[in-house]
């Protein structure tokens, strides 16, 4: 294309004395290095304040009979002052996505104004055409509940989240090895967010303040809780049979008599 159109250019042509593929090498070089320019630059990202990221990670805990499983931490970061923390999780499932993520709510008093999410199945069912998402009921109850902007990153870009991706790792470092013994997960959570609040007392890497007084410009800024504590369940329609009984889950369930045989929505926590 740029040969064709030196040539054609009344002014360059009588001084185009070079071969069409000689052009093609140059334009060839020359976006490399201007490649190699862009990307040996890296720049500093810019967070505001009361905007968190949130992921899972792997980890592994000393189960029953001292056999190592492995679980998860669901960790919650904010980039503005590299404030972090966790809840352990046996699994990923939306259930446990609410549940952790309202805890740490709690403890901090407040929801973060924006939190970026990568594309969990606990969270989205699937991208739709131009990259809008169908989100798990459960998770768009919770988002609605407690009026947070929930964004997410493209797919497979897991360094649009940078600041958790790394909090991830230095939570499981300093307070999940070696590998736990969990005998009542509630206990162990409380602790771990203790724990989490004590790692505020250094320095941010950039900014040279104490974390500490960082996140606590951002907990003053936060969203207040809902008045009401979010109910971590699923609702599923069921079919009662002519003894008013609902199956559900390989279990059967009583009702009252006058519900015998008709549809009926029942709540599933866990």
């Amino acid at each position: 294309k740029i040969y064709k159109d030196l040539r054609n250019d009344s002014e360059h042509r009588k001084m185009l004395e070079v071969g069409k593929q000689t052009i093609i090498n140059y334009v060839s070089q020359r976006k490399k290095e201007l490649n190699k320019r862009t990307y040996a630059t890296a720049m500093f990202g810019l967070h505001s304040m009361c905007e968190a990221q949130v992921d899972f990670g792997k980890i592994l805990v000393v189960g029953a009979g001292g056999a190592e499983e492995t679980w998860h931490e669901l960790v919650v970061s904010f980039p503005w002052s590299n404030a972090g923390f966790a809840q352990v999780c046996r699994f990923e499932t939306k259930e446990c996505l609410c549940e952790a993520l309202q805890q740490i709510f709690e403890f901090i008093g407040g929801v973060p104004l924006r939190i970026l999410f990568d594309n969990m199945s606990s969270a989205v069912v699937h991208i739709e055409e131009h990259g809008k998402r169908q989100l798990t009921d459960m998770f768009m109850r919770f988002t609605m509940h407690h009026r947070f902007k929930a964004e997410f990153c493209n797919p497979d870009s897991p360094n649009e989240k940078g600041n958790v991706e790394n909090k991830v790792g230095y939570l499981r470092r300093n307070y999940l090895l070696p590998p736990p013994v969990i005998d009542n997960l509630e206990e162990f959570n409380a602790q771990l967010l203790e724990r989490c609040m004590e790692d505020l007392n250094r320095e941010h890497y950039v900014k040279k303040e104490p974390m500490s007084d960082l996140f606590a410009h951002e907990q003053e800024a936060l969203m207040p809780l809902p008045r009401e504590r979010f109910r971590v369940v699923t609702f599923e329609k069921v079919k009662t049979d002519k003894y008013s009984f609902n199956h559900f889950d390989k279990n059967r369930y009583s009702t009252s008599p006058e519900y015998a045989a008709c549809e009926m929505w029942i709540e599933v926590g866990n």
